[in-house]
């Protein structure tokens, strides 16, 4: 009987009469769920049948009871879900795409990451953001990217952050109206979206900022990590983050965190790891997703420090130390320590050999990667974060002389200039060499043509595999 009434159907689809979901529900809901389908043939309610699916629908289901609102067989969000176990709509008019958008009710298809470590990954990115207890009931807020369901990010914006407001606030509130905000856009980024659960557990990625900077500071690149299948965690370091290096600075002319300064360079990171491992609170989402035993810690300047005093905690596998170069004790579950920087690196003299240094004498395998025409902070979004008047961050903080510091010597680490690479071209060469290092090491990807062209293109590539 079924199968008659959907030839029917169909035959009227032919015919080019309009034909729904059900009639005896709200179709409106059904034109939501087409379009949530993600293009193709997705979301049948409220919209014309497509031939073709009715078929396979008539070829495939055996009861198909779409309770009235318009979707009539599935669940349409384009997320790659399986179908309703009896082949019945779950009554939501949300459509049926599968997360491929042809519409087809078939078994999900696994994403597939890319090889090209450059190019972006299946999954769009969700984020959300967390707090970690750090001392007592004192916490600090930790931003998560994490690869979302597929067809979950349709009719939402990209996350915009305002760099601003990483500034102490009584800082912010000095700087003029005209000048806010600051935006950066994170590319392909969406505010709370569903965590993937049918593709996990997910590889970590733990990113340390450099001093008097924040967790957001290089979202795009993070957010390249997390479109390929990796959790992505980054925490407002105490001490090391703007707000409270500015602070110091000024003997407390502006307010700090009131979080105490991690002396060892290993609490937090502890912190961090604990809670993964056992999720909870603003956390819980990544129970059961978040593989805590295959773990990188990424640090850039100052952070590759805490990078580098990572080494022997459980699950950490791989070190990447970006623009700084500091020894790694090969611990634990250590297995590849990975330096990545800027050639044209000004902030500090020698930094580019420091890393070459430490590369030589790695006791692990490790590679040296280091870029042409990048500074200290390509890595970052810092550079390019202007406002409307085109002007980033030191030129407003220096025209508001914010908190009293002397941005003459502030500048002298704010390694910005016109000769380096634009952002896009950095933000795709710096994803590409930590891509590479994290697929290499923690997904077990033979890369080993990616150094070649970071060597032969980019700049100079050194692998040792003792």
């Amino acid at each position: 009987m079924q199968t008659k009434l959907l030839l029917l159907l169909a035959l009227c689809c032919a015919l080019g009469s309009a034909c729904g979901g059900s009639n005896t529900g709200d179709t409106s809901n059904g034109n939501e769920g087409n379009q949530a389908g993600n293009g193709g043939r997705g979301g049948r309610g409220g919209t014309l049948v497509d031939f073709e699916d009715l078929l396979d629908a008539a070829m495939h289901s055996d009861s198909g009871d779409g309770d009235g609102d318009g979707d009539g067989d599935g669940d349409g969000d384009g997320d790659g879900d399986a179908p309703l176990p009896d082949g019945g709509g779950d009554g939501d008019g949300d459509g049926d795409g599968d997360g491929d958008g042809d519409g087809d009710v078939t078994p999900d298809v696994p994403p597939v990451v890319p090889e090209n470590p450059g190019a972006r990954g299946p999954w769009p990115v969700g984020v959300r953001t967390a707090l970690l207890p750090i001392v007592g009931a004192v916490s600090a807020p930790a931003e998560i990217w994490y690869p979302a369901v597929r067809g979950s990010e349709v009719g939402k914006s990209d996350e915009v952050y305002d760099y601003l407001k990483w500034l102490p606030p009584d800082a912010q509130e000095v700087v003029p109206a005209i000048e806010k905000p600051v935006p950066v856009i994170c590319q392909g980024c969406y505010r709370d979206l569903p965590m993937d659960t049918d593709h996990g557990p997910y590889p970590i990625a733990l990113y340390v900022h450099n001093v008097g900077a924040f967790r957001v500071a290089a979202i795009n690149m993070m957010a390249h990590w997390a479109s390929r299948g990796f959790i992505v965690v980054a925490l407002d370091y105490p001490r090391l983050n703007l707000q409270d290096v500015l602070a110091y600075a000024t003997f407390g002319t502006c307010t700090g965190t009131g979080l105490t300064e991690d002396m060892t360079r290993k609490r937090d990171i502890d912190l961090l790891m604990e809670m993964l491992r056992a999720p909870k609170d603003s956390f819980a989402f990544l129970t059961g997703v978040a593989d805590a035993t295959n773990v990188a810690v990424v640090g850039h300047g100052d952070g590759a420090d805490y990078a580098a005093r990572a080494s022997g905690q459980a699950g950490v596998k791989l070190i990447v130390q970006i623009n700084n170069g500091f020894d790694v004790v090969p611990a634990g579950d250590v297995a590849a320590v990975v330096y990545i920087t800027g050639l044209s690196d000004t902030s500090t003299v020698g930094r580019p050999s420091a890393l070459s240094a430490a590369f030589t004498a790695a006791d692990v395998p490790a590679v040296y990667a280091a870029l042409s025409g990048a500074g200290a902070l390509s890595a970052t979004e810092l550079c390019n974060a202007k406002n409307s008047l085109g002007h980033d961050g030191m030129d407003i903080s220096e025209a508001s002389e914010l908190c009293g510091a002397s941005y003459g010597i502030l500048r002298l680490a704010w390694d910005c200039k016109s000769t380096y690479l634009d952002q896009p071209t950095a933000n795709e060469r710096f994803s590409f060499a930590t891509v590479s290092a994290l697929e290499q090491y923690l997904k077990a990807k033979d890369r080993s043509a990616a150094w070649q062209k970071i060597d032969a293109d980019w700049g100079e590539t050194r692998v040792s595999t003792d």
